[in-house]
């Protein structure tokens, strides 16, 4: 997976990387660092006497660089890292040599790992007395099945810490120029999962989001892209409200299609978007090309389709 800006930002990533690849000190000495009072150790973070621990860490949306410093710090703590499939190659690239690493990525309704496999990897692994990182792209309180993961280390005595990341709801309206809340268009955001369940239907309460004037955003969208735009039509939203959709956001083949409600479904179709990519629908969306700021820095000369 290449980079939003892969030569001009080269260098900097391996200095990203560089800079937290220090000698990786004893589960001994991590657990000394609490009583530490030099201001390097002075962290919200409390490390707890018991070796086992898994960090449940958000990658953010793609782009390495927008990984949160703690986030690269506890990867490259890591005695096993288990990833989700949206994680790109320059995050990976992060993770010590020396960890264990486990691809767990579901796609659509294609569920390699189950969710119930997830569950039992994590805990085998923490009660070995390792240190496991659950690596989820965007961030992983944002439909990312991070609290269910969660509850199930709590019922099993199993001491955790959570990094918080970009959620992609938030990286796409800042990667496509539009903000998602603007005293002028929208007072309200409202982030929703495409992704439908397994009788097919979406739980989508179209009726109630037909009538609100703030932003809509649609993440896990393609698979279920006409049923989405068909359903806030027929719920009373009018078919030339803004809308746009986003493909792999903050990479160098990210793409941008303009349009609106009624016409969106037939521009994804027509340019072969495909996933991931994120729905945007609101009067904000008209901002769309004033600020598109990716653009205008030339950053990819295609990243945007401004169609009507």
């Amino acid at each position: 997976m290449r980079l939003l800006f892969p030569r001009h930002r080269r260098e900097r990533i391996l200095y990203c990387r560089s800079r937290f690849e220090k000698p990786r000190s004893s589960r001994r000495e991590r657990r000394c660092r609490k009583n530490s009072t030099t201001p390097e150790r002075q962290s919200t973070t409390i490390i707890p006497d018991d070796p086992m621990k898994v960090t449940l860490i958000g990658a953010g949306p793609g782009d390495p660089e927008l990984m949160t410093v703690k986030g690269i710090k506890r990867l490259q703590e890591a005695d096993v890292v288990l990833y989700d499939r949206l994680v790109g190659d320059g995050v990976l690239s992060m993770i010590p040599s020396t960890a264990e690493k486990i691809g767990v990525g579901k796609h659509a309704d294609n569920h390699p790992v189950p969710q119930e496999e997830i569950g039992r990897l994590l805990v085998a692994k923490a009660k070995q007395g390792l240190h496991v990182v659950r690596l989820k792209g965007g961030d992983p309180f944002v439909f990312g099945r991070g609290g269910e993961e969660l509850e199930l280390l709590v019922e099993n005595g199993i001491p955790f810490e959570v990094v918080p990341g970009i959620s992609s709801a938030v990286a796409s309206g800042i990667y496509s120029g539009i903000p998602l809340t603007h005293r002028d268009y929208s007072s309200s955001l409202h982030i929703l999962t495409g992704h439908a369940k397994r009788n097919g239907e979406l739980d989508i309460d179209f009726a109630s989001l037909a009538r609100i004037k703030g932003t809509i955003v649609v993440l896990m969208s393609v698979a279920s892209l006409k049923k989405i735009c068909d359903g806030f039509l027929d719920a009373g939203m009018d078919r030339n409200i803004p809308a746009v959709i986003v493909e792999n956001i903050t990479l160098e083949n990210q793409r941008k299609f303009l349009g609106t409600l009624g016409t969106l479904h037939e521009l994804s179709q027509n340019n072969r978007v495909t996933s991931p990519a994120v729905v945007l629908i609101g009067h904000v969306c008209t901002l769309s090309h004033k600020l598109d700021w990716v653009s205008r820095l030339n950053l990819h000369p295609q990243a945007e389709r401004n169609i009507k």
